[in-house]
């Protein structure tokens, strides 16, 4: 065979081992391809802060992450941004498919953005990754065997000297049969993480300026909280600072604001005295714990009228200073009537802090009218600006000279700063209009390079906060004082820095502001309000219901307007309940106006139950927001109740009960009072003879028997024929009864009297009657066997 025919062989033997190759490769290829195509990603706890060698501006990354595991599994594994599920934050990875936008909706998930969702609680880090679709990818295939190594050539022929022939060539070997794919490795099941663990919290107030404290001098105060047992410090996303007055009733309260991570407010106290202030944290950053008890901070402080007040000159509020440069400090000292003053007796200082350093205290001289000053060099910022807080105190003495407010100042890189402010309340996602304008430092020997940048008429300045850049444009370009208005849309809520940038000939100066940006108000209101069926005369605010908010965006410590209309042919109607005040706020006429608190719900009781007839009510409630951004969010809900009626004896039983009782007592004491007595003087004499009679002792007729009355019984004596006295008066001869002051004389048998004329006896007929006789007083009256006479 020829040298060619030999080269021909060894072509094709390479050529089926490339395809083999090739072959393996698409297949390969194609299992990768399928398995990328299976959109991997993760949701997880996280906490946040600089790492993955970010830098401590950039939030977007995690310093505990526990979807982060898996980055030498992924090859294009990367953090995607943040998702949102019943309230909570959670980290999000997956890879070039960016299926945490596109898939996490289908698992209840909503992408967030690219920044974290601060105003949501966050999950806590220990809180496990949580895998959705696809497997890890399965490790590569093995690597293909090495290519045999070429035949050498055969040796010349000893006889003629010329090469044999080589022997034919070997059969191909049968391509390998393709690789049998490893089995998918098993699902990555995570155990599930631990159930959250109840936590009692304390809250702390953290920080609070020196004294001593005036009414209505602004007092900056810090929270925080730590847990009840072991004293482990938390981070605080939210919490309310409450001042309460001296009797222990709440003063006033004031929402606090978070910015690096504290949660602060500015305090002005509206009264003298022992003053508590009491911290209550409301949300937390914690780590597998929910809390139990919430215990808040309190601290108290003595508040007075200052005989001597601070007040500070230099700098003013938003001044420039200049970097690495002494600044003049300088402040006065004023007495209860604003003039001028030497405090005497105390040490005088100047309180300044740069940024978030330590408060530095620099000591001042105080001249003989009350003038203090001192110097301080303040380094350039690492960064464009940097706050810096002032203010003048004093200490020692008899402790009422009260410190001057604090005055905010800034200092930058180039000495020039831009101050930036939202013309009205920026909300996330929403068009927030801005306004700016160049700061310049007060000595004008530093102000020469600030000048010359800002007359550039090729200045252009941009804002943002937290989301797209927009341009800003002024009609005095190259003016000092220009003012440079646009547009902003925030990309996150809560505390948000509004950035300005300006550029002009290759310079640039760029400053900043913190903002508090909310979540735009949606309203997500469930109806209707059933307040139920209640019994008449069911005591008002007593049956009550809860209008929800907890589906609503951006409610929180917003205020509401809440009508609704009056039943037609109803007593009852809704109320807005104040369990504060314990009063119920009708909801039709005017309506109410209420804040939406932590509880995130209103409470809507039934007043004025009619007190015996049933009814049934429908009612159409009206939530409208009360900020002008957001006249469109109003949400309508139908309220209904029933009252049922009761019977007459079930409704007036008390009634009933009353008139029973005074008829009864009217009818037992008239019992008493009707029956009619004798005379305390009336006698009679009593004889067996006429002429005895005469000589006859008298016998008051109240103390013979039957001579006083009883209940409902007239007193009546009888006498028999014996001349003895019984109170059986049938038995009687003779019946004697008490009637309106007389005494009316009945007899059976006959009744006689002596004529005041003949002086015989002569019958009284009437005394048989039922009414009788009305006997004449010192009349001689016979009846039987007796003689008797009244006197």
């Amino acid at each position: 065979m020829t040298r060619r025919a030999r080269t021909a062989g060894s072509s094709m033997i390479t050529r089926l081992f490339a395809f083999g190759c090739a072959l393996l490769l698409v297949i390969s290829g194609e299992a990768l391809a399928d398995n990328a195509d299976n959109k991997t990603w993760c949701a997880s706890g996280f906490d946040e802060g600089p790492a993955y060698g970010q830098s401590n501006g950039d939030n977007t990354r995690t310093i505990t992450d526990s979807c982060a595991r898996y980055l030498g599994v992924k090859k294009a594994w990367h953090q995607h941004g943040f998702v949102e599920k019943g309230g909570i934050c959670y980290s999000c990875w997956d890879e070039e498919d960016s299926t945490c936008e596109s898939k996490s909706p289908s698992q209840g998930f909503r992408y967030v953005g690219h920044n974290s969702c601060a105003s949501t609680t966050r999950a806590t880090p220990d809180k496990g990754g949580m895998y959705f679709g696809a497997n890890p990818l399965p490790p590569p295939p093995p690597p293909l065997p090495p290519p045999p190594p070429p035949l050498p050539p055969p040796p010349p022929d000893p006889d003629t000297g010329i090469s044999a022939p080589p022997p034919p060539p070997p059969p191909p070997p049968p391509p390998p049969p393709p690789p049998i794919p490893p089995p998918p490795p098993a699902p990555v099941v995570l155990a599930p993480p631990p159930p959250p663990k109840p936590t009692d919290y304390d809250g702390i107030v953290a920080k609070i300026a020196p004294g001593p404290y005036a009414v209505n001098t602004p007092i900056r105060v810090e929270g925080g909280a730590k847990t009840t047992q072991g004293g482990k410090p938390r981070k605080v996303v939210r919490g309310d600072f409450v001042i309460v007055g001296p009797d222990g009733k709440e003063v006033k309260r004031i929402h606090g604001t978070r910015k690096n991570g504290v949660v602060f407010a500015m305090v002005n106290i509206p009264q003298g005295g022992q003053v508590t202030l009491r911290f209550e944290p409301k949300a937390f950053a914690v780590f597998g714990e929910v809390p139990k008890t919430i215990t808040p901070g309190e601290q108290t402080i003595q508040v007075a009228g200052c005989r001597v007040e601070g007040r500070l000159d230099a700098p003013t509020s938003g001044e420039i200073l200049v970097a690495d440069a002494p600044t003049k400090l300088a402040g006065h000292f004023v007495d209860a009537g604003g003039k001028p003053i030497n405090p005497a007796g105390v040490k005088v200082f100047f309180i300044v802090q740069i940024g978030a350093e330590k408060e530095q205290q620099l000591a001042a001289t105080v001249d003989a009218t009350g003038n203090a000053a001192g110097t301080v060099t303040i380094p350039r910022p690492q960064t464009n600006s940097e706050e810096v807080h002032v203010r003048l105190i004093a200490e020692g003495g008899a402790g009422d000279v009260c410190p001057s407010a604090n005055v905010d100042a800034k200092v930058t890189s180039l000495g020039v700063g831009i101050q930036i402010t939202p013309d009205r309340q920026c909300y996330k996602d929403r068009p927030c209009p801005v306004t700016a304008k160049f700061r310049l430092p007060a000595d004008p020997k530093a102000r020469a390079n600030g000048e010359a940048f800002i007359k550039s008429t090729a200045m252009k300045m941009t804002a943002r906060a937290g989301g797209a850049t927009s341009p800003l444009a002024t009609d005095k370009l190259g003016d000092l004082d220009a003012i440079w208005k646009g547009t902003v849309v925030p990309g996150d809520s809560g505390e948000v820095s509004l950035e300005a940038a300006a550029e002009s000939n290759g310079w640039s100066v760029k400053d900043q502001a913190s903002i508090t940006v909310l979540e735009p108000i949606e309203l997500n209101l469930k109806g209707p309000l059933d307040l139920g069926t209640v019994p008449a005369g069911t005591k008002a605010n007593t049956k009550c219901v809860e209008l929800d908010f907890n589906k609503s965006r951006g409610v929180l410590y917003q205020r509401f307007k809440l009508t609704a209309t009056r039943a037609q042919g109803c007593e009852s109607y809704p109320v807005v309940y104040d369990a504060g005040t314990g009063v119920g706020f009708a909801l039709h006429g005017d309506g109410v106006e209420t804040e939406i608190l932590d509880s995130r719900s209103v409470t809507v009781c039934l007043a004025d139950v009619p007190r015996c007839s049933g009814e049934s009510g429908a009612s159409v409630l009206t939530v409208q927001a009360v900020s002008p951004d957001f006249p469109d969010q109003k949400a309508t809900i139908d309220v209904t109740w029933k009252v049922e009626g009761r019977s007459l004896i079930a409704c007036w039983w008390w009634l009933i009960a009353a008139i029973g009782g005074a008829l009864f007592v009217i009818f037992l004491g008239y019992g008493f009072v009707r029956p009619h007595r004798f005379a305390i003087d009336d006698q009679v004499q009593l004889a067996s003879k006429r002429e005895q009679l005469a000589r006859a002792a008298g016998r008051r007729l109240r103390e013979l028997p039957g001579g006083r009355p009883g209940w409902y019984r007239s007193a009546a004596v009888g006498l028999l024929e014996n001349g003895q006295a019984t109170n059986k008066v049938d038995n009687a001869v003779v019946q004697l009864h008490a009637r309106k002051g007389e005494v009316i004389i009945r007899s059976r048998g006959g009744l006689e009297r002596v004529s005041p004329q003949s002086k015989k006896l002569e019958p009284v007929p009437e005394a048989a009657t039922k009414d009788g006789h009305n006997a004449s007083k010192n009349t001689v009256y016979a009846a039987g066997n007796i003689f008797f006479q009244i006197k």
